[in-house]
């Protein structure tokens, strides 16, 4: 027996997947460790992963494929 998901909350996590890899794009390390996202953003000096690049990383570890945390061991 398969259970289907909400389609809104599929398309939901989607988006969420879709905004943490332009995070991911945006926001890079220099080659001095400076998030080269932030500065270009902001003009602010953070180190990297900033925040932002930090919640990108966690989204993508725990919905990487799109279907969901993975079931625990």
């Amino acid at each position: 027996m398969a259970v289907d998901a909400d389609a809104a909350a599929r398309d939901a996590v989607e988006r969420t997947l879709a905004a943490a890899d332009e995070v991911l794009r945006q926001h890079v390390p220099d080659k001095g460790g400076t998030c080269w996202g932030c500065l270009e953003l902001w003009g602010r000096l953070a180190p990297y992963p900033c925040p932002q690049a930090t919640w990108a990383i966690a989204v993508r570890a725990k919905f990487g494929s799109g279907q969901g945390p993975a079931p625990p061991n």
